[in-house]
């Protein structure tokens, strides 16, 4: 394991190293970030908050050239991005990446306030204290190239392909390691899939996504999500639960999602007792939020 005062990295397998900020609870939700290592080149997958310098850190795992890879522009998955120079996302989130970029050019001042409160709000009550606002990462203009599934990047024995997954957001990648066996999930599907949020897309669009990753599923072994991992057979969950939501057969369960507009998840979500962690309450693995009367397709995505 490899440490400093803000992140811990693990290594899953050889050149496939997890990352996660020490002080963070997400509301008592992990958030990770991955570097993969090829013999040329290394990636890094999603930046988690954007507290401490993530690319110091990396530099003192791999001597390799990295390169940045979004699974999505949310800013607990790309907070971290302004520490580089550069990023690769689907070109449908690059607008929405781009807004932070300008509303930061629109008001610093506030924006540093409203950036310091939120990343000190997330982290563990012990730890509060050592969130101090220089070592929040503030946007930048940065080159965001834009990439689509099927693109595959050559790390150099190492090939890491792109498959679309839109839901969370319309541009919700999630990255297959050829070699490895894994893919690297962002927040495409897990125990909290929320499609009530702005840029979300509909749970039919999204359940054709799963649908056409479900084709992939014999090529991985197991998926690392932005928040939490699971083995494959997620994804037969995630089918399973969006076909009962357009039936209106699921729990329909109402909840005030944190944009403070109502939302309904297929099953009620309650605490584990053991990990203290939300979870569905029928056991299910993957569970999903969503919008009332914004479950069909629509022609763009969903503006809240």
């Amino acid at each position: 394991m490899i440490k400093n005062k803000f992140f811990s990295a693990e290594a899953l397998m050889p050149g496939v190293w997890q990352i996660t900020n020490i002080f963070d609870s997400h509301a008592r939700m992990d958030t990770f970030c991955y570097l993969i290592e090829g013999s040329e080149r290394a990636m890094l997958i999603d930046t988690m908050f954007g507290y401490g310098d993530l690319r110091a850190f990396c530099r003192s795992i791999t001597d390799l050239p990295v390169i940045l890879v979004n699974t999505h522009y949310h800013g607990d998955h790309a907070g971290g991005n302004f520490d580089f120079d550069e990023c690769y996302l689907h070109a449908l989130d690059i607008p929405f990446l781009r807004a932070t970029v300008q509303a930061y050019e629109a008001d610093p001042t506030a924006f540093r306030a409203k950036r310091y409160e939120q990343i000190k709000n997330a982290a563990l009550p012990e730890n509060k204290e050592m969130v101090k606002p220089d070592d929040c990462s503030m946007p930048h203009p940065m080159y965001m190239w834009p990439i689509w599934g099927g693109d595959v990047f050559d790390l150099g024995g190492k090939h890491i392909e792109i498959i679309h997954v839109g839901g969370h957001t319309a541009g919700e990648i999630v990255l297959l390691d050829q070699e490895d066996r894994i893919c690297i999930t962002g927040d495409a599907c897990n125990t909290n899939t929320l499609l009530n949020l702005p840029g979300s897309i509909s749970v039919e669009e999204y359940l054709e996504f799963l649908r056409a990753w479900k084709l992939r599923q014999g090529e991985f072994d197991y998926c690392y999500g932005g928040h939490e991992s699971f083995d494959p057979t997620i994804i037969d969950e995630g089918i399973a639960t969006c076909e009962k939501v357009l039936r209106g057969e699921d729990e329909h369960w109402e909840s005030q999602g944190f944009t403070g507009r109502t939302c309904y998840y297929a099953s009620e979500r309650v605490q584990n007792p053991e990990t203290g962690k939300p979870c569905a309450a029928n056991g299910q693995r993957f569970n999903i939020a969503y919008i009332e009367n914004l479950q069909k397709k629509a022609h763009e995505p969903q503006k809240l």
